[in-house]
This record gives C-alpha cells, structure tokens and sequence, in this order.
C-alpha cells in the first residue's frame, strides 16, 4: 500500500535524528504504523532496525548484535554480557560523523525481560556521550509511559523527541487505497478507521465487501481476534473489558444504564471506562456547551471505527460466524448499514468544522447538542437533537448542521426544520446570526431549487477536502 499522510511525523524525526545523539520515543496502539515511520527515515547500510521478541535477555543481546553486524561487520562476533557492553561497543564503532541510528521496536519486551534497561540507558545517555541515535518504540502505551515517559522512570526528562502515532485522517484513505468515489471512502472509514494495516489488508483483500467478509466474517480471518490482542497490550482483565465494550457496543451509552446491564456499582465502572478512553477506544460525549466535568448528560460511545464495528457486527453474531454463514452476517450489516456509517458521517462532519474557517469565519470546536427544551408555538416540552453545534472565535454566529447518510431528500424540509430546531436552542439568542449547514450524503432532490441563502450544503467529497485542509 502507498505510504502517505504522516508529514509532520517525518519532517520531526528526520531533523531530529540529523542532529545525532538523540533519545526518540515512539508510541502508540498496534498497527498504526509506527515501524513503517521508522523505517521510512532510517537509511539503508548505516541504520539499524531491530524489532524484539519475548525471549530472554541473553538471546535478544544475540539478536541484536546479528542485526547490528549487517551495517558493522564482525559485531556478532563477540558475546555481549549486558546491554552496557552492547550499547558501548556500538557506540565505540560507528562513525560520529554518520549520525547513525538504533532502532529499539518493542521496547517493553525488552524491559519485561530486563527490568533494569531504563537504568541503564539513562546512565549510560548521562555518562557515554553517545554518539548515535536511539529510538525506543512500543505498541503498550501503559507500558510505554511507565518504562519511558512516567516522572518515575529513569528515562524521564532524557527525550528531546516524543511521538504519540495517532490514526491517519480519512483525507488520506481514497488516496492510499486509489479509492475513486468520496462517499466509498467514507463507507471504508466506518470500519477501518484510521489504521494504516487494516487499510493495507483491506486493499489485498478484494476490496470493502471482500476485505469485511474476508477478514472479519470467516473463522479464520486475520483480524477476528484483533480486538482481544489489542486490549491485551494494556490491559488484565479481558473479559471485564470485552464486556464493558460489548454493552456500549450495543447501545446502552449512559453510565447508569451501563452499570445496571453489568450488575455493577457506577464508581466501579469509572477507572476501566478511564483506561479505555486513554487507549482512544471510548470517548465520552457530552451536549455542546456543558462542562464536560460535571455534565450529568454525557453519554460513552467507541471511539475506535474498527472496534465499533466489531462489537456492532461480529460480536454478536459469533456464532453464525463459527458456522460459517457469512452470507447470513453480511445480510444484518447491510441492513443496518446506512444507519451504522450515518454515525461515522455526523463524526466527520463535525471534526471538518472544528477549528475550520468556513466561508471566513473561524469556529470553535463542535459537538453534538441534545436536551429537552420548551418549544413556544405547542406549549409543550419536547426532545431535540442536532448534529453539528459549534459558534464562531468571536462569539457571533452560531453553526448549526443536520447530517444525512440517506438516500436523496427534500433539502428545503430539512432547511426548515433545522431552523425550527437551531432557534429553540437555551444559548441561540446570544448569537448574533445562525447559520444553518446542510452535510449530506448526495444532491437533493429539489437541487435546483436551492440558492444557498438559506443554508450552505455539504456532500462527502467537500468534507475530506476540509479533512485535508485541516491537516
């Protein structure tokens, strides 16, 4: 698969690595493409990759030094005791002038079978004066902050460089997987996320319906216990999680509801909730304009595409699965499809218009709003919920959006009734204008009709270009 995005990654850790004896730090979940980064910057003939196993210490100084020997002939042909007398070798034989790079992938193998490495690394980054770099890279993020990047840790302090690895915009997906309508992209996005692996097994896989089927729908696909090796990484209790996960999963989003459908005290939920959201898994939603510490409203959802799906579609239907019948499970996502991505659309939709200017004014970030309010004209409280609320840095004009992933619709309705609904809004008056925006998923039916004085219309392809834009 085509590398791309992670411009901002490259340009940091190559005029890093160009100043030589540096401390990098890499991490980040698995598949998210640390190790290609790393490769990507690191120079064929001077650089050494070296990626660890769970083995002991004495094998993985072996290992090394055979990888270490393919740039520095006749390294491996001494036994090196510790890592002090493998990292003082190393750095007695290359060239200062070189700039030369190692690469530590997996770094917290390493210190579960030496716990003593963060030591010696610091003393000897504070004492050797080295002359190469070193890249500590690892897939457990609460391993690597407790080895690397805690104040507790040896290490703290010694890293001029640290890269947390985040999920590629789906700017970029069409892109990678030569993917040619703006709405495919957005289909493929709602279950792969922004994971560089899945995006590459996706493309050898026949496509979204083949690589789903393929990997995901069959006994044997590659990614049907991938959720189970991702937790693995930071967490001990699976099953606790897996269940946690499973609820949200299938709906049940606020914190009571999701205490009682695990027969579980509500503080007993909040450190694994907690943990979940650190890992980018779960997020915890609140209405636009409430104070996130104290919302008595917020809701949890997955965060993570992939887990969604996974916990909407191949959970449940383990069985079927099992079974073989993939054409049955196929049939229940198709189903529930439009329904499913319509919640990925409204996501990208408000992540294109946070911190974006639009039409020349800039906006804050955006979020959902929903809330009982008092409507005047039937006297009556009733229930409403809008998709996109942000207002503009200075306060003025307040943005409001109605999402659609349906088939074509009346756009002048929609317009009316989120209009209806933008001025019912408690904080509405203290805009000085609304505008009302439209994202939707193709042409209106009444297209022609519409002028774009009344609401400015979004279609998927806009949307990835704003994605884009945003960096």
């Amino acid at each position: 698969m085509k590398f791309v995005d992670r411009y901002k990654e490259t340009a940091l850790l190559t005029g890093t690595l160009a100043r030589g004896g540096e401390l990098v730090v890499i991490y980040g979940r698995r598949r998210i493409g640390k190790s290609t980064l790393i490769k990507k910057v690191m120079q064929e003939g001077r650089d050494v990759y070296y990626q660890a196993d769970e083995t002991q210490t004495a094998n993985q100084l072996y290992l090394l030094s055979k990888s270490i020997a393919t740039v520095i002939p006749g390294f491996d042909s001494v036994v090196y005791p510790t890592w002090w007398a493998l990292l003082e070798a190393f750095n007695y034989r290359v060239d200062v002038s070189d700039a030369a790079t190692l690469c530590l992938d997996e770094f917290p193998y390493l210190v579960k079978s030496d716990s003593t490495l963060p030591s010696v690394i610091q003393k000897f980054w504070d004492t050797a004066n080295p002359r190469f770099n070193l890249i500590l890279c690892g897939s457990s993020q609460q391993s690597m902050y407790s080895d690397v990047l805690n104040a507790k840790s040896p290490l703290y302090g010694r890293s001029n460089c640290i890269i947390k690895l985040q999920p590629i915009s789906i700017a970029y997906m069409a892109e990678a997987l030569d993917i040619k309508a703006a709405e495919d992209a957005v289909v493929n996005y709602a279950f792969w996320g922004g994971v560089p692996r899945y995006w590459g097994l996706c493309e050898r896989n026949g496509g979204f319906e083949g690589a789903v089927r393929q990997l995901l729908l069959s006994p044997e696909g590659m990614l049907i216990d991938e959720p189970d090796r991702l937790l693995r990484d930071e967490l001990r209790d699976l099953t606790f999680s897996r269940t946690l996960l499973s609820t949200i999963g299938n709906g049940v989003n606020r914190l009571s509801e999701i205490a009682g459908r695990m027969g579980r005290n509500s503080t007993e939920l909040s450190a694994p909730l907690r943990r979940l959201i650190d890992m980018g898994f779960l997020e915890r939603e609140t209405p636009y304009g409430d104070d996130a510490r104290n919302s008595k409203r917020s809701v949890y959802k997955i965060k993570d595409p992939f887990m969604d799906a996974y916990y909407n579609f191949v959970s449940p239907n383990a069985s079927l699965i099992a079974m073989g019948k993939d054409d049955a499970v196929w049939s229940i996502i198709n189903a529930r499809m439009s329904g499913y991505v319509g919640q990925y659309w409204e996501r990208l939709c408000r992540e294109a218009v946070s911190g974006c200017e639009i039409e020349g004014t800039w906006y804050d970030a955006a979020s959902r709003w929903w809330g009982n309010v008092y409507d005047s004209a039937t006297k009556q409280s009733r229930m409403v919920e809008l998709d996109v609320v942000t207002m503009s840095l200075d306060r003025q004009i307040l943005l409001v959006g109605e999402c659609k992933w349906t088939a074509p619709e009346y756009a002048q309705r929609l317009i009316d009734e989120l209009r209806e609904k933008a001025h019912l809004l408690p904080f509405a008056s203290k805009a000085k204008e609304v505008k009302l925006v439209l994202f939707l998923r193709s042409k209106p039916l009444d297209a022609e009709q519409i002028d774009g004085t009344d609401a400015t219309i979004y279609y998927p392809e806009d949307i990835i270009k704003m994605h884009l834009a945003n960096g």
